[in-house]
């Protein structure tokens, strides 16, 4: 048999421990994003999430973005969160992930503590 079947290793559990090898997060990344997950699981808590993608520019030129040019990304939240918000929930928390640190900044300081972003 091959190395791999010696071990014990069967082909059918490959795929599946290299997933959970590479998506199970160590202590560091966890303790990064502690501050994204307090809300999961609490149904009082509406959660809404925002993906800005600026694109590749982010990455060649200067990060000259701003939210105000995304404005229609956060209309829509608003209008998600008045559609789906039940008088059970107590808090909400829109989530913002986008490639441009200026919009994430820019996101914050409008909206404040709604918003849960990295920005730094």
């Amino acid at each position: 048999g091959s190395p791999l079947q010696r071990l014990g290793v069967r082909g059918q559990d490959l795929a599946r421990c290299a997933l959970h090898f590479l998506f199970t997060p160590n202590a560091g990344t966890i303790s990064k994003m502690q501050p994204f997950l307090y809300a999961v699981g609490d149904r009082t808590v509406l959660r809404i999430g925002i993906h800005i993608r600026v694109g590749d520019a982010v990455f060649s030129s200067k990060d000259d973005f701003h939210a105000r040019e995304y404005v229609h990304f956060f209309e829509c939240a608003s209008q998600i969160e008045k559609e789906r918000l039940q008088p059970w929930h107590t808090k909400v928390v829109w989530y913002l992930a986008s490639d441009s640190l200026s919009v994430r900044r820019e996101a914050k300081e409008l909206y404040g503590d709604k918003l849960l972003t990295a920005t730094r």
